[in-house]
């Protein structure tokens, strides 16, 4: 069964500019480098996007990601990012169990 992956912004400006949750592709190749800037996102992503936001050069590195397939196993962590203490201390407080 395949998944959907949602991107919830954690940058004030970015989540004002979309005002919802976001259902997207990541602006890189598999394996690929993640882009700061718009300037770094390849064309074949850019141009068969339907919105852009360019916010300038983004600090720091990629987001977290969590796997929530199986929530009656706990939150799986794909990939730890900048604001993961903050994420883990939020599921911490709703009593959801965390697999690493």
């Amino acid at each position: 069964m395949g998944s959907v992956g949602i991107r919830v912004p954690v940058m004030p400006a970015a989540f004002v500019a979309i005002r919802r949750l976001l259902v997207a592709t990541s602006a890189n190749a598999p394996g690929g480098p993640s882009p700061a800037a718009m300037d770094e996102v390849p064309p074949e992503i850019a141009d068969r996007a339907d919105t852009v936001t360019d916010l300038g050069r983004l600090p720091g590195t990629a987001s977290s990601v969590l796997d929530l397939t199986d929530l009656g196993s706990g939150v799986r962590v794909v990939r730890a990012g900048p604001d993961m203490d903050g994420l883990l201390s939020r599921l911490d407080r709703m009593d959801v169990p965390v697999r690493r």
